[in-house]
């Protein structure tokens, strides 16, 4: 009966939490926007008569508020996707990747592409907005991460499990030291600066969230320089 207790308790401090988190940054940010919008007229309209030194620090504001935005905006996205409903369907993630890296790729600052699928990839029970997500996220970390070699190359690979499919995504990016894997799926963990980097610390958590929600399971190995692998298992039917 404790137990129940204890588990229901939580449960509701976790609801407050989210509640609180969604309002945070829902009220954030119409404040965090008008700080942008007055440093951009500032610089528009009195650009000529300021020095130099106040016109960087009026840009490093107008960037950070640009930052807050970002972050703000991917918060209620990961507070949304948490509380979807799971529509599940029979999808084949293989179109939504092609897809999604033709997408990437036109804005990449490095449009040269290597997308290798090791097996065809099986019709798996999920939701298709939600799938979508997850591969967004995994592919964009992919992507950036390998944006300063000759070629990014993202490989696509799937092996069967009992009653679930083990589907793997691996690139040729910075990586990372392995022993800090498990934080790369907390909310804000970033282990590469931002300067080298864009990102909010958020996409890899919101991916956990959703894996669960379809029962399976997701983790992440790499090694500094060699790359990353993450992997995600998604059941072969409903329930």
């Amino acid at each position: 009966m404790r137990v129940a207790e204890r588990t229901e308790e939580l449960q509701h401090a976790i609801e407050e939490l989210q509640a609180y988190v969604y309002t945070v940054s829902h009220d954030l940010k119409s404040p965090v926007r008008a700080i942008e919008g007055y440093c951009q007229l500032i610089l528009e309209d009195y650009r000529n008569q300021l020095p130099q030194d106040a016109i960087e620090m009026l840009e490093n504001i107008n960037t950070i508020s640009s930052d807050m935005l970002i972050m703000m905006d991917k918060l209620l996205e990961h507070d949304r996707y948490s509380k979807k409903q799971v529509d599940g369907t029979w999808t084949n993630m293989e179109p939504m990747i092609r897809e999604i890296v033709e997408e990437l790729r036109v804005s990449s600052i490095n449009p040269k592409v290597q997308l290798i699928f090791c097996k065809s990839l099986p019709d798996v029970w999920g939701d298709p907005i939600l799938l979508r997500m997850v591969l967004y996220n995994l592919l964009s970390n992919s992507m950036k991460f390998a944006k300063n070699r000759e070629t990014i190359v993202i490989e696509i690979d799937v092996r069967e499990n009992n009653q679930e499919w083990e589907f793997s995504i691996a690139d040729n990016g910075v990586g990372f030291e392995p022993e800090y894997a498990d934080k790369l799926f907390q909310l804000f963990q970033r282990l590469h600066s931002s300067k080298d980097f864009e990102g909010s610390g958020i996409g890899l958590s919101t991916v956990k969230k959703i894996i669960q929600r379809h029962n399976g399971q997701v983790w992440i190995t790499g090694k500094q320089e060699k790359g990353a692998t993450v992997f995600f298992t998604l059941q072969k039917k409903s329930g």
